[in-house]
């Protein structure tokens, strides 16, 4: 549990560098991009942990798909692949209610 609680601080902390930046300014060019990413890319590793499984219930089904894929897109398909809008959106405003979730748990 306290390493579980750790990792949901650790991207929480990356979801506040992210939020500092204006929508505006979110683009593959700024650092903060790359937080994003690793928003991401932590959140799904989460999610593929079997020690951490008790946890996910707060996860529906569609959002873990939606992390996953983010995932692929941010790791596999290159940042040309992503819309910038919606992924500032997503690291701000939905993962941050996830997380709020997952503690809740």
């Amino acid at each position: 549990a306290e390493n579980f609680l750790h990792e949901l601080d650790v991207i929480a902390h990356r979801v506040e560098r992210v939020a500092a930046v204006p929508v505006e300014a979110f683009s593959a060019d700024c650092p903060e991009y790359d937080s994003a990413c690793m928003v991401i890319i932590r959140l799904a590793a989460l999610l593929e942990r079997p020690e951490f499984e008790p946890h996910m219930e707060a996860v529906t089904q569609q959002e873990r798909l939606a992390i996953r894929t983010t995932r692929n897109i941010a790791a596999h398909t290159g940042y040309r692949s992503m819309n910038d809008d919606l992924f500032w959106l997503a690291v701000t405003q939905r993962v941050p209610a996830i997380l709020d979730r997952l503690r809740g748990q």
